[in-house]
């Protein structure tokens, strides 16, 4: 059964780059990639806050106008059944084991 241990990476879509820039350094976030594309921050606990474009059409439908939050990757582990073993008679698994596979659409 999977927990959620956190955020792992948060996406916003802006219409202001470079006022997000501003605010997310403000806060403390180390900026870690900048492009066309937009911005990518990491806080203190490795979270990624990654700042797109309003109009990026990769990313997933508003659902209210203007800056908005767009996706919200969790953190999830899970823990391998004792029983588990590959055809070499090895544990196919460790455990507890830290995926990024819950996804949440604003």
């Amino acid at each position: 059964m999977p927990n959620i241990e956190g955020i792992d990476r948060i996406i916003y879509g802006v219409e202001d780059i470079a006022a997000c820039r501003r605010f997310f350094l403000d806060w403390g976030l180390r900026l870690v990639g900048e492009d066309d594309a937009g911005l990518d921050f990491e806080s203190l606990n490795g979270c990624e806050v990654n700042i797109r474009k309003a109009d990026d059409p990769s990313l997933p439908r508003a659902l209210e106008p203007g800056p908005t939050l767009r996706e919200v990757i969790w953190g999830v582990t899970r823990r391998c059944p004792a029983n588990r073993t590959s055809r070499s008679g090895k544990a196919s698994c460790r455990a507890p084991t830290r995926t990024a596979s819950a996804r949440a659409f604003a």
